[in-house]
């Protein structure tokens, strides 16, 4: 402050140099011996004292908390525990922190874990490429469990079952529910490739079990973000973008017994 304006503190606030008071003379030496005495008369503050076994205490709590949370998790078969093979998904950090511009995916992957030391796992992608440096508790998570080694009860397997991991996920992408050339098809519905599907699937819950009690009909967003026509933004949602369905569940125990996606305001749905 005084290489800038010229003036310390003190003159700034005051308007005047600081100055001793008079009784005091300008040229006051302090011993060095009365220093000392003083120092050897101040007490230490008694938290300071117990400071390492507070601190040791804290530490050991902290370690109870965790054991604690991580047996729980392991009970419920909620806990992460990564192995190398093992294939992860890779949070989209650049995604979080997008405002605009086109929507990306929120996770990436999957990546393969072909090295692990201690919370740094190595991850290499499909194609080979390699990302060293991961942290897995912050970054990464398992996909959906499916079962691809179990075959179906049928003369012959599904080749979708046969097919590694990585293969069988990617081709879900590309499933068809319906004949697209089919002549009864009503194309006046937004959701025609999904219907016949949507309707089993209500049926199938409706016919397994019976509601006895009050029903709640609320709104929900399936969250997605790829290209469809009536992809729905509620920005006072937690899942602002996505599909927007119409559910129809039990009060007590919450149990859906029909759903209607909401296709716009225009169209018969």
């Amino acid at each position: 402050m005084q290489l800038t304006t010229w003036h310390s503190p003190y003159y700034l606030l005051f308007r005047r140099e600081a100055r001793y008071p008079s009784g005091i003379p300008e040229k006051y030496e302090v011993e060095e011996s009365r220093v000392n005495a003083l120092a050897e008369a101040e007490e230490l503050w008694p938290g300071l004292q117990t400071l390492g076994v507070n601190q040791k205490v804290a530490l050991g709590n902290k370690k109870k908390s965790q054991q604690k949370g991580r047996q729980k998790r392991e009970q419920t078969g909620q806990d992460n525990k990564f192995h190398v093979g093992d294939f992860v998904l890779l949070r989209n950090i650049r995604e979080e922190q997008q405002k605009g511009g086109k929507l990306e995916k929120d996770m990436l992957g999957p990546f393969r874990i072909f090295y692990l030391d201690g919370k740094t796992a190595s991850l290499k992608a499909p194609d080979g490429t390699v990302d060293l440096g991961t942290p897995p508790p912050l970054d990464l998570s398992f996909p959906q469990k499916v079962d691809l080694g179990t075959p179906p009860p049928l003369d012959r397997e599904a080749p979708v079952l046969r097919a590694p991991t990585p293969e069988a996920v990617e081709s879900c992408k590309y499933l068809h529910l319906l004949n697209n050339h089919a002549a009864d098809i009503d194309r006046q519905d937004k959701h025609w490739k999904m219907r016949w599907f949507l309707n089993y699937l209500t049926s199938r819950f409706q016919t397994l079990y019976e509601v006895n009690g009050t029903v709640s009909v609320d709104e929900s967003m399936i969250k997605f973000k790829g290209h469809l026509s009536f992809r729905q933004y509620l920005p006072m949602k937690p899942t602002k973008w996505g599909i927007k369905v119409w559910v129809m569940a039990e009060s007590s125990t919450g149990y859906v017994t029909n759903v209607e996606v909401y296709c716009g305001r225009e169209g018969k749905h």
